[in-house]
């Protein structure tokens, strides 16, 4: 099946996968050759597909997935190959969203989702 990964900032992949595996909003969901017609919303996590080249790993964060005539595309706010985050960068940014002001509901909910992200992007870094 056709796979197409999209940010705002650049296109990630446009290619071919015999399998998908996805953080749907509400759980992880996994997408064979042939899946049922969908749209769904994106949470945050791990992408991983497997292609002709072998597994490839994205991390992904917050957007929508739709699957029609055996094509996926999804859309992610931010995304990235999961090789391309460090240790130093993901303490960095885990550092940064510690000291996120959280004085309002909106800063809490902020500082949460960043928290959020750089704990997956330090997971990353590990594996």
């Amino acid at each position: 099946m056709k796979c197409v990964l999209l940010s705002p900032e650049r296109a990630l992949f446009d290619g071919e996968a015999s399998s998908i595996q996805l953080p749907a909003y509400d759980g992880g969901m996994g997408i064979l050759p042939k899946h049922a017609p969908m749209i769904g919303r994106l949470g945050d996590g791990f992408l991983v597909l497997s292609t002709p080249q072998g597994a490839q790993t994205f991390l992904v964060f917050d957007g929508f997935y739709r699957i029609l005539k055996d094509t996926v595309t999804i859309l992610c706010a931010d995304a990235l190959p999961e090789r391309e985050v460090t240790p130093e960068a993901a303490e960095e940014e885990m550092n940064r969203a510690k000291k996120l002001p959280a004085t309002s509901d909106v800063q809490c909910l902020a500082q949460q989702a960043a928290l959020r992200r750089a704990a997956l992007k330090k997971r990353a870094a590990r594996r």
